[in-house]
């Protein structure tokens, strides 16, 4: 499945989306029911649930990403948010991989590559967050 998946809540999903997110919120399983049958939902489709939930709450625009999918430079840049130069700078560096579409200029990303970049760019920041703090905690800054 090569899809991306983009859903506009109207006032009705909102109003849905609120009184969700309350029975999402007290609970670490949930069970739908569909006529006789029952289905337990936890772990990573719960955790999604309860994003697409969330987002839905406020208003906004949810979009679902398989990591199959391919992306525009633009639709990759909103991804991470970072500006489109920036990741032609990424992509020029060879930091993310892209492919040119045959005879074309234009070039796609694959969604897992963007996304695996995006969470080695989240590992790097938590790990220098976590340098600076130690050298806060053993005074390397004192006045």
């Amino acid at each position: 499945m090569n899809s991306t998946s983009t859903f506009t809540p109207d006032h009705q999903d909102v109003a849905t989306a609120q009184e969700l997110a309350g029975v999402l919120g007290s609970d670490q399983n949930l069970v739908i029911r569909a006529g006789d049958t029952s289905v337990q939902v936890g772990g990573e489709l719960l955790a999604a649930l309860v994003k697409v939930t969330a987002g839905f709450v406020e208003g906004q625009m949810v979009s679902v990403l398989t990591q199959d999918a391919e992306l525009t430079p633009a639709q990759a840049a909103k991804v991470l948010g970072i500006s489109r130069p920036m990741l032609q700078r990424l992509i020029n560096q060879g930091r993310i991989p892209s492919h040119r579409l045959p005879d074309s200029r234009h070039q796609k990303l694959r969604a897992a590559d963007v996304l695996f970049f995006n969470h080695q760019r989240g590992n790097a920041q938590k790990a220098l967050t976590e340098v600076a703090q130690s050298a806060l905690d053993a005074g390397v800054f004192a006045e």
